[in-house]
């Protein structure tokens, strides 16, 4: 935890319940965290309109000691041209008043892209400022919307890591991208792995009758949903009784429910939709392994979940999972691609799950949402040029 009391200013696209992912999870265990001994606020950035999944309003409040407020920003005024500079950003954003919001703040923390659009207007008195740096656009998948371009969000993702003294990235996996790719230098980068609620994600209840893997995340080109189909159909040819199951939704479910039945697995994969709280949390505790066919994944969150539920993980070695996942003790972690992520799931399937699954428990318990707060801390500190211990 800091041990200083700070005003801290938080920057992001989503926050509960807005919209709810990796970055929302993220953000709110860290900040209610930080709220215990500072003066915490969270701008939330809204008027980016999604095709296939619009958010919720975000109304202002204060929740667990962290201020929350809406601002709006002209989506459609920003292209791959704009200058954001202080005037520029001020007339294409609202901005909340009041005492709280009007003083200077010490450290602003920004939230991918979406962070570098207030942060000019926000930083006043020599303020440090963190970036994090959860999804590289230049190598991820962006979700489809109608008002800004792809060119306009990189340029604005750029800007953030060029503002910030620190860049906190999720994975070694997604440090090396910056260093490599967006010419971030090394010393200024610090990798914090992502945590889990160790106490909403525990392990409990019986496992499902028959095989059974699960599958948690938007249906998206970056999860690789094909490739989990195909890597399933093998497992059905070893074992004809196997299920699969699929929670969450996105812009790929048409696709998805089109190759379910090309392959003739309707029978055998439920499509959940979007799951949350216990009901997801029972999702993980009943299934015999997890699966990501993922193509693209700075860290993996659901596959941390579901090993604290006590549950094994078949992971894609393409992304952060093999930073958490120690193969061949609690999971599994191999290409996506061809026949190896299916002859993954078989050894799970086949093994001793209880062995693997208590092993995947003890390795999630290391990754508590308290150790992820005083990563952060000490990376404040190099922020603020503060000497930090090794």
């Amino acid at each position: 935890m800091l041990r200083t009391a700070m005003r801290i200013l938080h920057l992001a696209g989503e926050y509960p319940p807005a919209r709810i992912g990796g970055i929302s999870t993220f953000l709110e265990n860290l900040a209610t965290r930080q709220a215990q001994a500072n003066e915490v606020g969270v701008i939330v950035v809204r008027g980016e309109r999604y095709a296939d999944d619009p958010p919720r309003a975000v109304e202002g409040d204060a929740r667990a000691g962290v201020r929350v407020e809406p601002v709006d920003v002209d989506f459609a005024a920003l292209d791959g041209r704009t200058v954001l500079c202080d005037a520029d950003v001020s007339s294409a954003m609202t901005r909340p008043h009041g005492a709280f919001w009007e003083a200077p703040f010490d450290l602003l923390h920004l939230h991918d892209w979406y962070g570098a659009l207030p942060a000019a207007a926000f930083a006043r008195g020599g303020a440090a400022v963190v970036t994090s740096a959860h999804l590289p656009l230049r190598f991820g998948f962006t979700y489809a919307n109608h008002d800004v371009p792809l060119r306009a969000k990189v340029r604005l993702e750029t800007l953030g890591l060029r503002l910030a003294s620190r860049v906190v990235a999720p994975s070694r996996y997604v440090a090396d991208l910056l260093e490599r790719e967006y010419d971030v230098d090394a010393d200024r980068v610090g990798v914090v792995l992502n945590g889990v609620d160790l106490e909403a994600f525990s392990p409990g209840g019986r496992r499902a009758e028959v095989p059974t893997l699960l599958s948690v995340s938007r249906l998206s080109e970056q999860k690789g949903l094909d490739l989990l189909l195909a890597a399933f159909a093998r497992v059905r040819e070893a074992m004809p009784r196997a299920r699969l199951e699929i929670a969450g939704d996105g812009p790929g479910r048409a696709a998805l429910e089109a190759e379910i039945d090309r392959r003739g697995l309707r029978d055998a994969v439920t499509l959940h939709g979007y799951v949350r709280h216990a009901a997801l949390r029972d999702l993980y505790r009943r299934s015999h392994a997890f699966v990501s066919a993922s193509v693209y994944e700075p860290f993996g969150l659901t596959t941390l979940e579901a090993m604290a539920c006590g549950t094994p993980a078949v992971a894609s070695s393409l992304g952060g999972a093999p930073e958490f996942v120690r193969d061949g003790v609690d999971g599994f972690v191999c290409p996506p691609h061809g026949g190896e992520l299916a002859a993954a799931a078989i050894r799970v399937l086949a093994g001793d799950v209880e062995a693997m699954g208590r092993a995947a428990r003890a390795r999630a318990e290391t990754c508590s949402w308290d150790r992820v707060s005083d990563e952060v801390a000490r990376e404040y500190a190099l922020a603020r040029g503060a000497r930090v211990d090794a």
